[in-house]
């Protein structure tokens, strides 16, 4: 009698054990973040109050990332931003005084296609305009964290990321003259882009490896006048 109550004994601390073990498995698994991945990229540059060009878009967990440069003399600023008849939302802008401007638009959800990017500036300014098609991004919250900086006759950029593992990190950089930012290991150039000899545009990403957060340096090649936005962008979850 007392081997059968010892032999059921063990077999519910094995029923236990396997459920503690296939829970845990659950928790582990169940926010598995899938790649984020850039697509198509397209820019636009001169001077004038409207810059209009083709972007194409497919697949799934979508968003379309626009990033605006100004020579910022006249306060331009960006007024709309549209594709296909889907209206854009600005997210952050940094200024630095009243030579360059950056601005940051998006739409999450884009649809699927080749289709007209239309972006808005009043009044008229010289611009550098970067559209890009991202995939595997979270169609409820896109963005982690995202900051804003400028520098004013400065080399060093400096910024604190707030990392999530399997997220991608962005920095959009514009420069006014032709410095241009360095990359770091792990980071990957996606554009660069000379405007009229005055407005440098950059486009830098890299994978978010874990959850801390970490004090971050880029550095331009000489001494300059720039503004930044830096975006995590959040992966979408399998």
């Amino acid at each position: 009698m007392k081997d059968w109550q010892d032999n059921l004994v063990i077999l519910f601390k094995l029923i236990i054990l396997f459920g503690i073990f296939f829970g845990v498995m659950l928790l582990i698994t169940k926010d598995v973040e899938a790649a984020v991945v850039y697509n198509d990229i397209t820019v636009s540059a001169g001077t004038s109050d409207e810059f209009i060009c083709s972007l194409e878009h497919s697949g799934e967990n979508g968003l379309i990332l626009v990033s605006v440069g100004i020579k910022a003399n006249n306060y331009s600023k960006v007024i709309s931003a549209d594709y296909n008849g889907n209206t854009l939302t600005k997210l952050l802008h940094a200024q630095a005084r009243d030579y360059i401007r950056t601005e940051i638009w998006y739409l999450v959800a884009p649809p699927e296609g080749n289709y007209e990017l239309a972006v808005n500036i009043s009044p008229s300014a010289e611009c550098a305009v970067d559209a890009i098609s991202v995939t595997g991004v979270s169609q409820t919250n896109p963005f982690y964290y995202s900051l804003s900086t400028m520098g004013d006759n400065v080399s060093t950029i400096p910024f604190k990321i707030m990392q999530e593992a399997g997220n991608s990190i962005m920095e959009i950089g514009h420069v006014y003259d032709d410095a241009l930012i360095n990359t770091t290991s792990g980071q990957t150039e996606l554009f660069n882009i000379f405007c009229n000899d005055e407005i440098r545009a950059q486009g830098i990403c890299e994978l978010s490896t874990d959850d801390s957060t970490k004090q971050v340096e880029n550095f331009l090649n000489k001494v300059s006048i720039w503004s930044l936005i830096l975006i995590n962008i959040k992966a979408a979850a399998e």
